[in-house]
């Protein structure tokens, strides 16, 4: 029987925090609880995004030796934003990274927004224990997304999500909470039409806590807060983890031992301070260039954490040549399924080309290819600059992960000039012609911008025309690259992208 003592002498207990280096042995007796985490993975599995001679199976090398280590018990968190954002991954839809996921045996995986992106029942149906259409073998958790008003998990909605859960490791029951953070706003809002995310701080001070109190009651020993939100600066200061660090049962005993972060792709790590102990908090950075990992030190006869430590792990940490053998096979499946698709090649690049001039010939070859007198792109849909290389179908996926479709619209001048006014510094725009107040143009732009909140504050009038759900802004900049034929790529060339009538896609 664990020895428990009293609530006063565990309040004299200070908890060591250790630096940026994991603990890596227990103390004499004690246990560590290894919690990994990989955050806004968007479907870098087969390579990371800076360092592509690596790969998933690194991380899960790494992950082994843990698993292998003598006291060592190892937790493995999913933050969300898992699987939008290569063509190893849209191409199937995330099943191609489930898969591989699949083989890492993650504990649980939560939900970012890109989870919303082809809509919600398109990642629930992994979830939704039907063998024949993909199946992930772990929970996917979350406590503040409602249906019909009513949350996932409770009130009879089917138990795709579960609101929380409890993790055997060894000796230890832990509670895993998951939340979205305040981040609606980069959803478009026609994926939200069914679906409520509650993110109020309110939210997080009572409902987090009953959470919290129920995972107690039914034997978690530690509860882990997973959350995909942060703040970029600094998520010491966010303010949702701010108030998740102080809420305490009834006996004044904190009821989070530890907080993940996702969806800025920042890499942080640190403690926050609490009156009796400190709170460790991780952002593993994104792309499956790092991972973040905190590790506690747990003494198993009083159940307490006598040290704790806060990491992120860049994955060139690890020697490219240590890969784990089964993921390694189920990445090259996977690959082999799509390779002549994603290899084919448009061009050489004989100089690196910034997101923002890549941007901007992304929105150029949108309105000529569109016939528009004005193209509009937001600047977060282009996710990295293009390197000096080889160009193919696969590179240009990494620049524009999205299925964004293309809208075509009729605006008034007066519009148009008070949308580059007031908001050019969040789009790409091309255009060459004057907007004069009384005349209408045509208006080339995207899904994402079209449900904004800018949209709407912006432009107050304008004529609906056509919409293509088969062409993203992507097709026209491969279209461009495939006229040019296989040359040295130069930013300055002439457009040649196909040309069709404004609103025409076919």
């Amino acid at each position: 029987m664990k020895k428990r003592i009293p609530f006063i002498l565990l309040s004299l207990l200070a908890l060591s925090s250790c630096g940026n280096k994991p603990i890596e042995k227990a103390k004499k007796g004690n246990v560590l609880l290894d919690i990994i985490e990989i955050n806004d993975l968007h479907g870098y599995v087969n390579e990371a995004a800076k360092n592509k001679e690596y790969d998933l199976a690194n991380i899960e090398y790494y992950i082994e030796e843990k698993r292998n280590l003598e006291n060592n018990e190892v937790l493995l968190i999913a933050n969300g934003d898992m699987f939008e954002g290569t063509a190893f991954s849209n191409l199937s839809m995330g099943l191609s990274t489930l898969n591989v996921l699949n083989e890492m045996n993650f504990d649980m995986m939560g939900i970012g927004n890109h989870e919303f992106s082809w809509g919600l029942d398109s990642i629930l149906q992994y979830f939704d224990k039907d063998i024949d259409n993909g199946e992930a073998n772990f929970p996917l958790i979350n406590g503040n997304i409602y249906k019909d008003n009513k949350r996932y998990g409770e009130d009879n909605i089917d138990d795709n999500i579960l609101p929380y859960t409890i993790v055997k490791k060894g000796d230890l029951n832990i509670g895993i909470v998951s939340y979205i953070g305040d981040v609606a706003s980069s959803i478009s809002s026609s994926k939200l039409i069914d679906y409520k995310i509650e993110a109020s701080l309110d939210f997080f001070k009572t409902e987090v806590k009953k959470d919290c109190l129920k995972l107690k009651e039914d034997g978690a020993d530690f509860i882990v807060f997973n959350i995909h939100g942060g703040y970029s600066e600094n998520i010491l200061e966010y303010n949702i983890n701010k108030i998740v660090a102080e809420l305490k049962d009834d006996k004044d005993n904190y009821l989070i031992n530890a907080i993940i972060n996702g969806h800025t792709h920042s890499k942080q790590q640190g403690f926050m301070k609490r009156e009796k102990n400190n709170l460790p908090l991780v952002q593993g950075g994104s792309y499956s260039d790092s991972f973040g990992e905190i590790v506690l030190d747990i003494n198993l006869d009083t159940m307490e954490i006598e040290r704790a430590s806060s990491s992120v792990i860049p994955i060139t940490n690890i020697k490219k040549e240590n890969k784990d053998i089964k993921v390694q096979e189920s990445i090259d499946i996977e690959y082999n399924k799509i390779e002549d698709i994603v290899s084919e090649v448009y061009c050489e690049n004989n100089s690196y080309i910034s997101k923002e001039d890549i941007g901007m010939l992304f929105a150029k070859d949108l309105r000529i290819g569109t016939s528009a007198d004005i193209s509009i792109l937001n600047t977060g849909g282009i996710r990295q600059a293009l390197n000096k290389g080889t160009v193919t179908f696969s590179t240009i996926y990494d620049v524009y992960p999205f299925e964004n479709h293309i809208i075509c619209l009729k605006i008034k001048g007066k519009y148009i000039n008070d949308w580059i006014l007031k908001e050019s510094k969040y789009y790409y725009m091309d255009y060459d012609t004057t907007f004069i107040d009384d005349e209408i143009y045509n208006v080339s732009t995207i899904d994402y911008v079209y449900e904004s909140s800018y949209f709407k504050e912006v432009i107050l009038e304008y004529e609906y025309l056509s919409e293509s759900f088969r062409k993203t802004p992507r097709d026209y900049i491969i279209s461009d690259l495939k006229n040019r034929g296989n040359v040295p790529f130069n930013l300055n060339d002439p457009i040649l992208v196909d040309v069709l009538p404004f609103g025409e896609f076919e």
